[in-house]
């Protein structure tokens, strides 16, 4: 009796069945990848289940077994399962990056079967007959040989060969140095003795230790204000979990802009640690994935991609900063990490901590539901205080010294400076400024690609797009009215650093923004810098405000609150507060109180008055009626539809026949467009969007599902299918 299987592969969507040859009889366990003929080549494919009847009158051989034993966990495997299912993704995809990166070497070998063995005359195959007694060989050894195609077929046809395969997976060249030398060198200046925790730390970490003793999964928020020492409880927690004989995960946003936090967590748990974030080689990426699949390393740390390791037996897994929009991947594989990380530990009986001090509207509205468990550290450690801030009013612009430089921040300043201390100034764009703009007749240059305008930078003397990568050099004159009072518009971090380098020529400056840190080892450089106190000012975009801990930063400098205003999104206004919140933190965290300065044109706005007052809940229960009455999450569900085309017509057309089949089959189910997505040229691509609300994902899923069976001739529209999305872009 045939045995029949279902395969995914990673290339392509959909499930595939084949038939097992009796030689490759071995038991398969989902997960497990074998080698697959397709079309006219052969794909790498991942098992996932026995079926009895397959839906094609003629299957196709698996040509080889790869792995012995399944590289999933049951737990791993039904975990890659939900995100698949739950953010409308191919399986195929989604289980390749739960993989080792390997790159493989696919060969074929020519067997003498047991009828051939046997046979008394071969005829011209007797040559390679009396080879093949010997040993199996590779096709371009037949080749070499002399053996000819016609004698392989028939030889084939007769039974007494056959071809089988193998993979082989290519060397990689041992990089050095290792992912974790420069955390290594940090961990020497770190504090190498596990941290006594105060009371209110101590709290937190007796309740998630509790739970972690039952061994069922238990969801908690920790909501500590900046400074409070959430880092401690981590590392109190997964020593917990380490002892019980249990892994661990410790998930952060942008693992280059924290190396404080690694090398602390190195100083204490040394080797087993594996790191796994972007910038890594694949040969330390796949080091990273093999230690911790054979166990040597149970603490995972990393960026979103983290979550698809292999760890087992998992005891707790921390997202650190929550909040931040980067734990949402939202280009190829769709989905949010934070999210996932909680299915993750419901799938390994483990606890969930979720840390911020700005948490979320999703998790704190979950808090309230009862689904998560609040933990609070209120206070600083060591008593210290949150810093004094101060709103200054850029309306008056008599108080000017400089675009955007108050009398009052620059007084502030000179004070820091004279006391040796350090300043932290924010400002939420990049490059010289926003844009050129003619004097004349007002005209902005604009991507040939997007639908934005080019940023100006003065330092590499270009225009360029911050979406596609589009440069161009600044033209000398207007080319719509031929006027030569081209001059920058707005404002951005380079004019900052070119204006606190001309008011404060003695002060050390440096820029960190992605135009001027490109890179990990850039980053980590220069944040290094920072906490030895080489760097008296330093300026920058949301990459200063996310978990860093200077001592010597007793001032930070917000330009212009108003800037995280200015986006057409509901989630404006909690951004806003969540960064003026993070960024004013950083200062005031060494023995030395710490001030911010906010300057806006809305010191009225009631947003800017919640993160003056440093008051999250506050905020959050304003906030969160005005999502009531516009029905948007956490109170519902989103799904964006976005589709996109290099003709605008037909993408307008085609979303208009995709929304229509949208109504025909929503039941309970809110649609708004088509419409031009807010960015609606991107990379050459014009962009049109569906946003569905409902309170039920499945049911959102299922409709889009129906329509999009109906939705056959596309004409080379692109549709991507984004789940309670984070950016509206």
């Amino acid at each position: 009796m045939m045995h029949f299987v279902e395969v995914v592969i990673p290339e392509v969507a959909g499930a595939f069945h084949y038939h097992l040859p009796d030689h490759l009889g071995a038991p398969l366990t989902p997960g497990m990848r074998v080698l697959v003929p397709f079309g006219r080549r052969q794909c790498i494919a991942f098992f996932v289940r026995n079926i009895a009847r397959p839906d094609v009158a003629i299957t196709k051989p698996v040509l080889s077994l790869i792995d012995e034993v399944s590289l999933f966990t049951p737990e791993r495997f039904t975990f890659f399962v939900w995100l698949a299912d739950y953010y409308g993704q191919a399986l195929g995809p989604v289980l390749s990056v739960g993989c080792p990166h390997q790159k493989p070497v696919v060969r074929s070998f020519y067997h003498l079967t047991p009828l051939g063995a046997e046979a008394d005359h071969i005829g011209a195959g007797l040559s390679l007959a009396s080879a093949l007694r010997k040993k199996p060989l590779l096709k371009q050894a037949l080749k070499k040989m002399g053996v000819s195609p016609r004698t392989l077929s028939a030889m084939r046809q007769q039974g007494f060969i056959e071809e089988r395969w193998e993979v082989k997976w290519r060397k990689q060249r041992k990089p050095a140095p290792g992912a974790l030398l420069p955390y290594i060198k940090m961990a020497e200046s770190v504090q190498k003795k596990i941290p006594v925790l105060n009371p209110q730390q101590q709290s937190a970490a007796d309740e998630i230790n509790q739970a972690l003793k039952l061994q069922t999964f238990a969801p908690f928020l920790l909501h500590g204000v900046t400074g409070s020492g959430k880092t401690e409880v981590y590392l109190a927690v997964i020593a917990s979990a380490l002892e019980q004989g249990r892994g661990a995960m410790l998930l952060l946003p942008e693992i280059a802009l924290t190396p404080q936090i690694v090398a602390r967590f190195y100083a204490q748990f040394r080797d087993t640690i594996a790191l796994f974030h972007s910038g890594l080689s694949d040969w330390a990426r796949n080091d990273a994935w093999w230690r911790v699949h054979a166990r040597s390393a149970r603490l995972v740390i990393g960026v979103r991609s983290a979550l698809f390791s292999p760890i087992s037996n998992l005891g707790v897994i921390i997202v650190d900063e929550e909040h931040e929009g980067s734990y949402a991947q939202e280009e190829r594989l769709y989905y949010h990490a934070r999210d996932a990380a909680l299915v993750l530990a419901r799938a390994s009986g483990a606890v969930a901590v979720l840390g911020s001090a700005t948490p979320s509207f999703e998790s704190f509205h979950n808090v309230k539901k009862g689904k998560y468990r609040l933990l609070s550290l209120p206070t600083r450690v060591d008593a210290r205080p949150l810093p004094k801030i101060h709103l200054v009013d850029l309306r008056k612009k008599e108080d000017w010294v400089q675009p955007y430089f108050t009398c009052h921040l620059v007084e502030a300043i000179k004070n820091r400076l004279e006391l040796g201390k350090q300043i932290i100034l924010f400002i939420n764009r990049r490059g010289f400024s926003p844009s050129l703009v003619c004097g004349d007749c007002g005209y902005l240059p604009l991507c040939v690609q997007c639908s934005v305008s080019l940023t100006y930078h003065r330092r590499g003397t270009y225009l360029g797009c911050h979406y596609c990568g589009f440069q161009v050099v600044p033209p000398t004159q207007c080319p719509k009215c031929s006027g030569i009072r081209l001059m920058p518009l707005g404002l951005g971090t380079e004019q900052v650093e070119e204006v606190v380098k001309t008011l404060f020529p003695t002060a050390r400056v440096a820029r960190m923004d992605r135009d001027a840190v490109q890179g990990t080892d850039k980053q980590q450089t220069l944040l290094m810098q920072m906490a030895a106190g080489e760097i008296d000012i330093l300026v920058g975009t949301q990459m200063i405000a996310k978990g860093h801990d200077f001592p010597g930063v007793t001032l930070v400098g917000v330009l212009c609150a108003d800037l995280s205003l200015a986006f057409p999104d509901f989630r404006a206004s909690e951004r806003m507060f969540q960064v003026l919140t993070q960024v004013t933190g950083r200062a005031g965290r060494g023995e030395e109180p710490g001030e911010a300065i906010i300057q806006t044109f809305q010191p009225q706005n009631e947003n800017i008055q919640a993160a003056l007052r440093q008051n999250y809940v506050e905020f959050y229960e304003r906030e969160i009626k005005l999502r009531e009455e516009g029905r948007y999450p956490p109170l519902l569900q989103l799904i964006l539809i976005v589709l996109r085309h290099q003709n605008e017509d037909l993408v307008i057309t085609q979303a208009k026949r995709l929304g229509l089949y949208i109504k025909e089959a929503m039941k309970g189910i809110a649609l708004l467009g088509p419409v031009p997505a807010p960015l609606t040229r991107l990379r050459g691509f014009y962009r049109y969007q569906i946003l569905l609300k409902g309170q039920t994902r499945r049911v959102m899923m299922a409709t889009v599902a129906q329509a999009m069976k109906r939705w056959t001739e596309r004409r080379g529209v692109v549709v991507e299918v984004h789940i309670n999305p984070q950016n509206f872009v």
